[in-house]
């Protein structure tokens, strides 16, 4: 007599092993997650800084700057470091233009880095590096700001 179909113990092989290629797969995918976020922030602060950069350089004055506009500064924040903000800074003092929070991000020290009007770049005397650092893994991404302004 002959029959048809598959035993129970190759059913079950067949279960196990596909069970273990996707608890791989979701491992790697929660890696590669992870990675992807600390690379958007990276492009995040990337773009923030940009954009100070070129208001600075086209003279854009945001309301609440009074006097002269002297440049616009970039500080990651010391009480929250998952957290950065952008002022203008001007003769009559700061106008806050952006404050930003990133969860799951954190970022290291960094002096306050400002840029100054009519593209004479920024108030450093060497280059300064920002890194972007992930809190449940240990990937990490570098930017970098030259005296000149360049950022990349």
């Amino acid at each position: 007599m002959s029959r048809k179909g598959f035993t129970i113990i190759e059913v079950l092989v067949v279960i196990l092993i596909m069970g273990l290629i996707m608890g791989v797969g979701a491992v790697s995918y929660r890696d590669f997650q992870r990675k992807q976020m600390v690379v958007a922030a990276k492009r995040t602060v990337l773009a923030d800084v940009r954009a100070a950069a070129a208001d600075v350089a086209s003279g854009r004055k945001p309301d609440g700057c009074t006097g002269t506009l002297t440049g616009y500064s970039f500080e990651v924040m010391a009480l929250n470091p998952a957290s950065y903000k952008i002022n203008a800074v001007c003769d009559g003092g700061t106008a806050l233009v952006k404050e930003v929070r990133i969860p799951g991000i954190s970022f290291d020290s960094l002096p306050i880095v400002t840029f100054l009007p009519l593209s004479e770049g920024t108030d450093l005397s060497s280059p300064v590096t920002l890194t972007i650092l992930s809190s449940s893994t240990s990937y990490t991404e570098k930017l970098e700001i030259s005296p000149s302004g360049v950022i990349k």
